[in-house]
C-alpha cells in the first residue's frame, strides 16, 4: 500500500514558458450556459490538473481515512489523475487533523485565559476586602486614639482646676503605704 510520507511536499518540475510572438486573441467562445466546464484554450502549453469532482472530494471527506491510499484505488492500473486525487485526499485528511489539533490548542489557550482572568478578579475581590478591613480597622484605630486624647485633656483640664483649688475635681486619695 502506497502512501505519503507525512512532511513531504510532492512537486512537479514545469518548464519554464518560452515567450510567444504577440498574435491577436482567438475568437470569444462564449461559455455554453448548459455545461459546467468553461472550453479549454486549446493554443497554449499551460498546466492542466486533473483535479476530483467536487463528489469525489466529499466522498473523501466523508471516508475519513487516516492518510492512507483508499483501497479502491490501489488497483495496478492507476492513472496520474487517480493518483493526484488519492493524494489531494490524504492531504485533506491531514489538513482536518492539523485544524482539529490546532483548534483543541486554541480551545485549551482560551480556558487558560478564561481561568487566569478568573485568578485574577479572585484576587483583586480579595484585596478589596483586605482593603475595606484595613480602612475599617485604621477607623477603629483613629476612633480609640481621638477617645485616649479627649481622656487625657479631660484628665489635665481635672489636675489643673484640683490645682488651683477644686477639690471637687480632684481624684481620690492615693492609698498611703502602711
Amino acid at each position: 500500500m502506497a502512501q505519503v510520507e507525512p512532511g513531504r511536499i510532492r512537486t512537479v518540475d514545469i518548464p519554464p514558458s518560452q515567450p510567444e510572438p504577440i498574435a491577436p486573441p482567438p475568437e470569444a467562445v462564449a461559455p455554453d450556459p448548459a455545461t459546467e466546464e468553461p472550453p479549454v484554450d486549446k493554443t497554449s502549453d499551460g498546466l492542466v490538473l486533473d483535479l476530483p469532482s467536487i463528489e469525489e472530494a466529499r466522498s473523501f471527506d466523508i471516508d475519513g481515512d487516516s492518510g492512507s491510499i483508499p483501497a479502491d484505488m490501489m488497483d495496478a492500473g492507476l492513472d496520474a489523475g487517480a493518483t493526484a486525487r488519492a493524494i489531494a485526499a490524504i492531504e485533506a485528511i491531514r489538513l482536518r487533523e492539523a485544524n482539529a489539533r490546532q483548534l483543541a490548542a486554541a480551545r485549551q489557550q482560551l480556558d487558560r485565559i478564561q481561568a487566569e482572568k478568573q485568578a485574577e478578579r479572585d484576587r483583586l475581590a480579595r484585596y478589596r476586602e483586605a482593603s475595606a478591613a484595613h480602612a475599617a480597622a485604621m477607623a477603629d484605630y483613629e476612633a480609640q486614639a481621638e477617645a485616649a486624647r479627649a481622656a487625657r485633656r479631660k484628665w489635665e483640664r481635672d489636675v489643673a482646676a484640683c490645682q488651683a483649688g477644686d477639690r471637687s475635681r480632684c481624684g481620690p486619695p492615693l492609698p498611703t503605704p502602711q
